[in-house]
């Protein structure tokens, strides 16, 4: 998630501390909590639907930042959107097995798909960023599929997706105060070992009171075992997202929703940490 990644490239002027306007990033951020538990609470079909149109908006995200950046060297993302509800979908009716399909099947039709619009000097180019979206949104999103599997899915959900969003809030709020210790200054300046130390405590506190208490067969120990996991899958999802960014010589990845920047900027912490989710909660027999 984005919440802690400013890139202080920005005017002190132009915006409030913290690189963003804080009460409309608060905003945008309660309507989609709001979408993302209403539509997990009203059917699997329709949160994983939810799921997939934006994961589709990332995924063109990333086509324009490659393209941009590569001198045209676009991936073929309609593979990548076409393998996603293979992925997506198949996780939650058929498990593990749609996701290597749709890895395997997009790879295939991938290659494919270059051949045909080969242009020299860009082949390397377009199959690397079809599989930094295959493997990166839809491999990674598709965790969710496997959570929703179990039993009353949605708490496990909920659970990976409350940590992974605690720690973001812990992040900014610590590190807005107390941050000092730069973790990462290469990849991304305001990120801080404070901001870490607080997240990862925050989350810990959340998995107990919360947790532990509410989500089937989670004990407080596996809850604090869950809650470091997630709190640093989350900061390295973050961290990686601001890699890519940086590399491509961008600050946001889209400009979709105010305050946050584009899907991919508000998912990075996620995308890491729902299938962290799945293999702790795996690890524990849930």
């Amino acid at each position: 998630m984005a919440a802690t990644d400013p890139t202080g490239d920005v005017p002190a002027a132009a915006t409030p501390r913290g690189g963003r306007n804080l009460p409309v990033a608060i905003g945008v951020g309660l309507a989609l909590a709001t979408a993302f538990i209403g539509s997990l609470l009203i059917h699997p079909l329709v949160f994983l639907t939810f799921v997939a149109v934006n994961l589709v908006v990332a995924l063109y995200e990333l086509d324009e930042a490659f393209a941009t950046a590569r001198a045209g060297a676009r991936p073929p993302t309609a593979v990548a959107a076409a393998a996603l509800p293979v992925m997506l979908f198949g996780s939650w009716a058929w498990g593990g097995d749609a996701i290597v399909a749709g890895l395997f099947g997009g790879m295939i039709a991938g290659f494919g798909a270059v051949m045909i619009t080969h242009q020299r000097g860009q082949a390397v180019d377009r199959i690397g960023g079809l599989a930094v979206q295959l493997l990166w949104v839809n491999g990674f999103a598709s965790s969710l599929g496997l959570l929703l599997a179990r039993d009353e899915g949605y708490w496990y959900v909920l659970a990976g997706a409350g940590l992974a969003i605690t720690n973001d809030i812990g992040a900014y709020a610590f590190g807005r105060n107390f941050g000092r210790t730069r973790m990462a200054p290469g990849i991304s300046p305001a990120k801080s070992w404070e901001g870490f130390a607080g997240a990862l405590a925050t989350t810990v506190v959340m998995a107990l009171v919360v947790t532990a208490q509410l989500v089937p067969g989670v004990t407080p120990v596996s809850a604090v075992v869950l809650a470091l996991a997630v709190a640093v899958a989350a900061t390295l999802g973050d961290l990686a997202e601001s890699m890519v960014k940086r590399d491509l010589g961008v600050k946001d990845l889209g400009t979709i929703f105010p305050g946050h920047g584009g899907v991919m900027d508000r998912v990075d912490g996620l995308l890491f940490a729902l299938p962290t989710t799945h293999l702790v909660l795996q690890a524990f027999g849930i």
